[in-house]
């Protein structure tokens, strides 16, 4: 992997964003305590010709799987769930979270309903689909 697909970084905050495709979803990263966590860029970088979610963010105990989107939800937990199988084993002792940050009007409410318990269940992933801007706390 190229140095320059993750960055260890310990700020109070830290947005993402799309630059490469001009997506306005963001999702602001809170991190108050200051502790250590790492951005690494997914889609394009780590995970080349494959459709993926675009970040990967973690910490000593979380990992997050975050997609920037316009509108088409169903594509984006097809790409965070790239994510989550590809660190499947070295994420095993973390709390997964999937975030989906889109600017347009989803389509399929009930979609994202059903995503959200199956993913669940299935790879202990929550999944947090919200309109743009979307902050966590870390």
């Amino acid at each position: 992997m190229p140095k320059d697909c993750e960055k260890l970084l310990k700020k109070k905050s830290h947005i993402l964003e799309d630059r490469k495709t001009g997506s306005k979803a963001s999702v602001r990263l809170e991190n108050k305590a200051q502790t250590k966590f790492t951005v690494i860029e997914f889609d394009g970088c780590k995970m080349e010709n494959q459709t993926a979610c675009d970040y990967v963010v973690t910490t000593e105990k979380q990992a997050l799987y975050v997609e920037l989107k316009g509108s088409d939800v169903r594509k984006a937990h097809k790409q965070v769930l790239v994510a989550a199988n590809y660190y499947k084993k070295s994420h095993s002792s973390k709390s997964k979270i999937g975030i989906i940050a889109f600017t347009g009007r989803p389509k399929e409410s009930s979609f994202i309903q059903t995503q959200k318990r199956a993913l669940m269940l299935k790879h202990k992933l929550k999944i947090i689909c919200e309109r743009s801007p979307v902050t966590h706390k870390l």
